[in-house]
């Protein structure tokens, strides 16, 4: 999806735990997640982050990160616990590793809507998440509620989701609108939880969008 956005300057930076790299010192946490992500930042920014990522985002504006304009939150992990039931919570933690397990859960997830080789990049993804981080998550980060420290946040926001999402589900996205005094909540019709990868273009087109409506408010 970074190329669909162009010449816009980008920083993805890579979060302790995933990508093959060990968990952060310490042990994860939303907190710790969240600095590294602004001290990827270079002058003023905005917050891009899809499920547990959308939650370590709004994490960043808790915590009140310098140069910080706005946030768009992908399918996002909502700023209360995360509902998910004690089976799911059990079959999550024992995929760990397992890439049958993998395969079979992203195939459900994004329902043929990518390729081939974009469904076994994100097997080989899943499967490069440090085990101490893939279960921070579930059992800790997911379960975390800063909703009332968010419910204080006034930056823009753009919350964006699928119709078709199978993991958290629309209304999520929509009880996550509701905690902000200024956020819009815009609906790709078709869109899966891995909407980012489903329809690159569409969701690149709507970041560019909110990108330049915080540039003319900025100039104004």
């Amino acid at each position: 999806m970074l190329r669909e956005l162009g010449e816009r300057p980008v920083a993805a930076p890579l979060l302790a735990g995933f990508g093959g790299t060990p968990a952060a010192v310490g042990g994860p946490s939303l907190d710790g997640y969240a600095r590294q992500l602004a001290a990827a930042a270079r002058g003023p920014w905005i917050a891009v982050g899809h499920s547990m990522g959308a939650k370590v985002a709004l994490e960043s504006a808790v915590c009140g990160a310098p140069g910080l304009l706005g946030l768009i939150l992908i399918s996002p992990s909502p700023p209360t616990p995360e509902p998910i039931s004690d089976e799911a919570r059990r079959k999550a933690l024992a995929a760990w590793g397992n890439r049958a397990a993998a395969t079979v859960n992203l195939t459900a997830i994004t329902g043929g809507a990518v390729s081939a080789e974009v469904l076994a990049q994100c097997v080989e993804d899943e499967l490069s998440v440090d085990e101490v981080t893939w279960r921070w998550w579930y059992t800790t980060g997911s379960l975390v509620d800063i909703s009332a420290a968010a419910s204080k946040v006034n930056l823009p926001v753009l919350v964006l989701t699928g119709d078709n999402d199978k993991v958290l589900g629309l209304e999520v996205a929509v009880g996550v609108t509701r905690h902000f005094a200024n956020a819009a909540l815009d609906i790709i019709p078709g869109g899966g939880h891995l909407v980012p990868l489903e329809q690159p273009g569409v969701v690149a087109g709507h970041i560019r969008e909110f990108a330049s409506r915080l540039a003319e408010l900025s100039a104004a």
